[in-house]
């Protein structure tokens, strides 16, 4: 493999990864738009600001557990 291969490789899977946290960050606000209407332009901002898939996981989490809209907000910090 060159070493352009090998670069436009990892390009494309570092690619795929920002493509998945943006899906991610997508469905926690669909889903907290359903459960809690509306959502204010600053949780928004803290959903896209979150680049840890791990820390989404648990806010999506939180919703399921019919935790407060705050305690699902509180997860992403």
């Amino acid at each position: 493999m060159t070493a352009a291969q090998k670069l436009r490789e990892e390009g494309f899977a570092q690619g795929m990864q920002q493509g998945l946290l943006k899906g991610e960050q997508k469905l926690l606000i669909k889903l907290m738009e359903w459960r809690f209407g509306s959502l204010l332009k600053q949780d928004n901002d803290a959903i896209r600001a979150c680049s840890n898939r791990d820390l989404i996981e648990a806010a999506s989490r939180a919703i399921l557990e019919g935790k407060s809209k705050d305690e699902v907000l509180a997860q992403l910090r």
